[in-house]
């Protein structure tokens, strides 16, 4: 936020592992007003340490180079966001047993679709035997 509002910078984020990076939808819509309400209820200064950890966070995977060093990245994300809020990863919460890369929550904690990283696209069975069919690639998700 600069001057009350919101600063956004164009990236162009182009992995080269990117094969390996798929979006799961959760089969439901989540109200993202009810993950606004809750974070405006949380300390300050938590926040900031939070928001700075994730740009951090982000920094580095903008520019990482492989897909060990950017699920560890997600990894740390998700639990740096996990403390602030007192809610379990979406990791923890429905794919325990996913341990062929990461998941990570997209939107309002928990929200429509998740990041999934995979070693191999045959992981996507995992997600499609538990009932979430609808996957898209990473280059399927972009407007180009």
């Amino acid at each position: 936020i600069e001057d009350n509002f919101p600063k956004v910078d164009l990236v162009d984020f182009n992995p080269v592992f990117k094969a390996h990076i798929y979006f799961v939808y959760l089969n439901h819509k989540q109200d993202s007003k009810e993950g606004v309400v809750h974070y405006k209820t949380l300390a300050c200064s938590s926040k900031e340490k939070a928001i700075f950890e994730v740009d951090k966070i982000t920094n580095a995977l903008l520019s990482c180079s492989d897909l060990e060093s950017f699920n560890l990245l997600l990894h740390t994300h998700e639990n740096v966001i996990s403390e602030l809020i007192k809610m379990p990863t979406v990791h923890k919460k429905l794919f325990s047993e996913y341990d062929k890369g990461v998941v990570k929550s997209l939107g309002a904690w928990g929200g429509d679709f998740v990041m999934v990283t995979v070693t191999d696209k045959i992981d996507l069975d995992y997600f499609i035997a538990k009932g979430f069919v609808t996957i898209f690639s990473f280059d399927a998700m972009l407007l180009r």
